[in-house]
């Protein structure tokens, strides 16, 4: 077993070599440091700063964070699903335009197969007989 008497402990910062020594100078510290000295780099010091930074708000703060921390990860959560379901009908999009491009099917087939509207369809095959229709320009 190792004993340690923090009163004892008298490194400075600029002292700290290794992460023993780190430790001991938090624990004995951190209740009077401002802020994070940049020997403390890496997500267990970034974490450990940020959880005693929570620790020194009034309550009305704590509450404050955490409803805008919660806010934060609902906004991600729905930015995510929208990005989602952009790509899943990007996808869809081009599986029209491809099938509309090289097969025979009629509106109704390829909704039916790509699982969209038959308006999407119609419209998606206007572009595509527009673009075909358009005259090309050769340059000599």
């Amino acid at each position: 077993m190792i004993l340690v008497e923090l009163p004892k402990f008298k490194k400075s910062v600029t002292e700290l070599t290794t992460r023993l020594d780190k430790w001991l100078f938090l624990l004995k510290n951190l209740s009077s440091l401002i802020e994070q000295p940049p020997v403390f780099d890496g997500p267990i010091f970034d974490n450990l700063f940020q959880l005693a930074d929570l620790t020194n708000l009034s309550g009305k703060d704590k509450h404050m964070l955490i409803d805008h921390e919660r806010d934060m990860r609902n906004k991600l959560s729905r930015y995510r699903e929208e990005g989602l379901q952009q790509g899943i009908m990007k996808g869809k999009i081009i599986t029209v335009r491809e099938m509309i491009k090289n097969t025979d099917f009629t509106d109704q087939q390829i909704a039916a197969l790509a699982k969209v509207d038959e308006e999407l369809v119609g419209q998606i095959r206007k572009l595509v007989n527009a673009r075909n229709a358009r005259p090309i320009k050769i340059c000599r």
